[in-house]
């Protein structure tokens, strides 16, 4: 049923249905299932609509098992960037939705599990990904700034910026003095991106935090 080929509030019905089902199961069972899952998603000939389908797990699953599926957060990072270079919208569309939730479940229990990997995504040869690593990155430091992000940072002068000491301490705090730095490297190169969609989000995003 994840996997079928009507409409995508049927796809996510059953993944939600699946993810419910599985806390019964227990972690044993999830084990099994995301070994079979990643296999699947490893094919690079798997239709659109089926790829769509097994990410929709990554979305639900989080919620449901919480802290047992934590151990699977690095091996999802994968398939959910390769995801993010789709030429299915809607693939693309789920693979973030997925990316944001691994971020908002997990960004104070298992930051170092995903955090490497969108840093690297950042400087990916794909457009797509680097916009999404980016975007995801943002959501990251917003959370931790306890911001939504949402405010609007249009000024005349792209050097303003509406970040405090304040946040900028809690930054340091969750990420350590080094990986901030790490980060905000990034972000600032990104702002130089070849691809306008990645300098609009970088710049966005870069106004808020620094």
């Amino acid at each position: 049923a994840v996997v079928s080929t009507q409409s995508g509030h049927y796809g996510r019905g059953a993944a939600q249905g699946i993810s419910e089902v599985m806390v019964g199961l227990g972690p044993e069972r999830l084990e099994r299932t995301m070994s079979e899952v990643l296999i699947c998603l490893d094919d690079e000939t798997l239709l659109p609509h089926i790829r769509e389908g097994y990410l929709m797990l990554f979305i639900y699953f989080p919620m449901t098992m919480k802290d047992d599926f934590a151990e699977f957060i690095g091996p999802i990072l994968t398939p959910i960037l390769n995801g993010l270079a789709s030429e299915s919208e809607f693939v693309r569309h789920t693979s973030y939705k997925a990316g944001q939730r691994i971020v908002q479940q997990y960004a104070d229990s298992a930051i170092n599990l995903f955090l490497p990997q969108l840093e690297e995504g950042l400087f990916d040869e794909n457009h797509r990904i680097r916009l999404a690593s980016c975007q995801l990155l943002g959501d990251l430091l917003y959370r931790i700034m306890g911001v939504t992000g949402k405010q609007s940072t249009v000024t005349g002068d792209e050097d303003d910026n509406f970040g405090t000491d304040e946040t900028k301490r809690l930054i340091i705090s969750v990420l350590g003095e080094e990986r901030r730095n790490r980060v905000f490297s990034g972000l600032y190169i990104a702002r130089s991106d070849v691809a306008l969609a990645v300098r609009q989000a970088d710049l966005h995003i870069w106004k808020i935090v620094v």
